[in-house]
This record gives C-alpha cells, structure tokens and sequence, in this order.
C-alpha cells in the first residue's frame, strides 16, 4: 500500500511502477475486523532476480527482515499441508539466520515461538 510500487487490492494509483531488482517492498497480510480487532505480520523483502525462460524474465523476494509469527494468532488446523509447511519453513529460516547472534535466554524464547506447527 506504499509506492511507487505496490501490490494488492488498492494498488490502482500505482500501476505503472513495475516491481525492479533492487527494490526494497514490505509483505504485509493481515485480517481487520470492524470494531473488533486486528492483526497484520510485516516483512520487508528485496526484489531479486530469478529466471528467465520463453516467457520473460522473473523476479522473487528475498526477506531481509525476520521475526517469528506469532503461534497463538494461528489456528492451525485450517492451514492446508502446504501453509503450514512454509510457515514451517519460515520460522526455520528464522531461528538458523538469529541464533548466532542471541545469548542463550534469547535463544531458548526464540526456540518457543519457531516450534513447528
């Protein structure tokens, strides 16, 4: 929802800003309900080069941000086998990439939050 690039729903005002290598954009899904409550989980990604094949040249995201998803705002038996293995996925990336960096107290409640699901 902040340009120049965006994707989604309310992206109608910035459409002719294409997604480049180098671009640096926030992934941020989240569910609203009026008057009740909400929640959003936010990762920033940068725009990399993929592949390129007959149909053009391919872009994916890199995340350059990480933190664990909080487990208690999931229900996760209405994921579907292949939700909950990126999420999965995700929160191994997670703990692999901020464990070097944590003291053992930090590392033991980051253990908790990445469990897999």
């Amino acid at each position: 929802h902040e340009g120049p690039q965006t994707i989604g729903t309310g992206a109608s005002g910035h459409m002719n800003t294409y997604l480049e290598p180098g671009m640096v954009t926030s992934v941020e899904p989240g569910i609203y309900r009026d008057g009740e409550y909400g929640m959003r989980t936010e990762n920033l990604t940068l725009v990399v080069e993929d592949m390129e094949n007959e149909f053009g040249r391919f872009f994916k995201f890199e995340t350059l941000t990480l933190a664990p998803i909080d487990l208690n705002l999931i229900e996760a038996e209405l994921l579907s086998s292949e939700e909950k293995s990126w999420l999965n996925t995700y929160h191994q990336e997670v703990m692999e990439k901020l464990e070097p960096g944590l003291t053992e107290e930090e590392l033991n409640w980051l253990k908790i939050y990445t469990k897999a699901i």
